[in-house]
C-alpha cells in the first residue's frame, strides 16, 4: 500500500494540544541553541557542537520528502521536533524521533501527547507500517518512553551505543489504549482526543 503523505508539507496539524507543523528556514537557529545544549547533547548519538554554516548544510539536505522533520508547539510555544526520517517507500517505514528540550515539559505528560501526534500522524494518516528508533543505551527515561509507546527494542546496543527499536500498528495502538484513555479524562473527549479520521478501531494480533 503506498505513503499517502502530501504534496503540500506546510500543513500543520492539531491534536491533544499540541501542533506539528513543518520545520523551516525561521526556526533553525532556535533548534541549533537547543541541540547544543549540553543537557540535551549528552542524549544524542552526535553530540558534538553543531555550527551554524553545519545546521544549515544539514537542512538543506534533509528539507525534502524522504526526511520529515516538524516543529512541536504546546500552548503556541516552541518547545521541540519530531521527525520522520529515511523514509523507505517501498517498506513504508521510517526512523522516528522526537526531543522536548523545555525542561518543565520533559518530564510531564507533554511528551506523549506529542508522541501520539506525531505517530497517529505516521501510521493513520500517512501509511507507515512499521516505525524505527534509535536511543543511546544510556538514556533510560527515552528508553522507558519508547517501550510505553510499544517499541521493541534488540538486546544489544550499536558500535554507536545505541538501541534499535520497531513498532508496528497494532503493537502501537494496543500499547497506547491507556494513555489515550488519561487524555480523554484531562480534556473531556472521547477515543484518545479528537479522533483521528477515520478512527482506528482496535487491530487484531500480529501473526
Amino acid at each position: 500500500m503506498p505513503l499517502n503523505i502530501p504534496e503540500d508539507l506546510s500543513r500543520t496539524y492539531t491534536r491533544f494540544g499540541v501542533t506539528i507543523g513543518r520545520l523551516t528556514l525561521g526556526e533553525l537557529e532556535l533548534l541549533r541553541q537547543r541541540r547544543n545544549d549540553p543537557a540535551l547533547a549528552q542524549f544524542m548519538v552526535f553530540r558534538d557542537e553543531i555550527s551554524p554554516e553545519q545546521q544549515l548544510a544539514w537542512f538543506n539536505r534533509v528539507d525534502n520528502r524522504q526526511n520529515l522533520y516538524g516543529t512541536i508547539y504546546w500552548q503556541g510555544k516552541f518547545i521541540g521536533m519530531s521527525n520522520l526520517r529515511d523514509i523507505d517507500e517501498e517498506e513504508c517505514s521510517a526512523e522516528g524521533g522526537m526531543m522536548i528540550w523545555d525542561e518543565e515539559y520533559q518530564n510531564s505528560i507533554v511528551p506523549f501527547r506529542a508522541a501520539l501526534v506525531g505517530t497517529d500522524l505516521a501510521f493513520w494518516e500517512y501509511g507507515f507500517q512499521l516505525m524505527k528508533v534509535r536511543v543511546l543505551a544510556t538514556n533510560r527515561r527515552a528508553l522507558r518512553f519508547n517501550k510505553a509507546l510499544g517499541y521493541v527494542f534488540d538486546p544489544r546496543p550499536d558500535p554507536d551505543g545505541a538501541m534499535h527499536g520497531r513498532l508496528t500498528n497494532p503493537a502501537y495502538w494496543r500499547a497506547t489504549m491507556t494513555i489515550r484513555k488519561v487524555l480523554d479524562e484531562q480534556d473531556g473527549t472521547e477515543n484518545g482526543g479528537e479522533a483521528w479520521p477515520p478512527f482506528i478501531p482496535p487491530l487484531p494480533d500480529e501473526p
